[in-house]
């Protein structure tokens, strides 16, 4: 979705996108839009393989995020960038970085944006990776961003299959 105003992406199965071939390919892509909503979705399974971001939303304000179930993701399981005013609400994210050269692999992501709210969502198993190269995926990690407010998450098992050097909640 992209230059939309008022859109909603709801309640979708998405599996296998850029399978193959080194492609990439994000479950759900919303660029350059004003008041969206992204809620009740299934993106990826066991078995199954997104080969990018979750659900991968840059330039775009007034977004909500919500109760949507993301597992099995080669990067970031919720990639917000340069967009305002985004809530990211009660996601189920499991399994991300889950790709031998992927990475990071997030649960939720979000950089250069302003007034975020990011509650009440479970994160399991960040920079999983099935390969030996190891990644650093945080549960939340927040980057340059403004007035973000992040409360009531529950996160574990971040940082890869050794846990090494992934953090709960990172904020810089």
């Amino acid at each position: 979705v992209s230059g939309s105003v008022n859109a909603m992406v709801d309640a979708n199965t998405i599996t296998n996108t850029g399978v193959g071939g080194g492609n990439f390919g994000n479950g759900i892509n919303l660029t350059g839009s004003t008041n969206s909503r992204i809620r009740d979705n299934i993106i990826g399974s066991f078995g199954t393989f997104i080969d990018g971001d979750g659900i991968f939303v840059s330039g775009s304000d007034i977004t909500r995020v919500n109760d949507n179930t993301i597992t099995n993701v080669a990067f970031d399981g919720i990639d917000l960038e340069s967009s305002a005013d985004a809530r990211i609400n009660r996601n189920i994210i499991n399994f991300t970085g889950n790709r031998t050269f992927g990475g990071p692999g997030h649960g939720i992501e979000v950089s250069s944006a302003a007034n975020v709210r990011i509650e009440d969502n479970t994160i399991d198993n960040t920079g999983f990776q099935g390969g030996s190269f190891g990644t650093s995926g945080d549960g939340i990690n927040v980057d340059g961003s403004a007035d973000a407010r992040i409360f009531g998450n529950k996160i574990g098992q971040n940082g890869g299959v050794d846990h090494i050097d992934g953090n709960g909640i990172k904020v810089t």
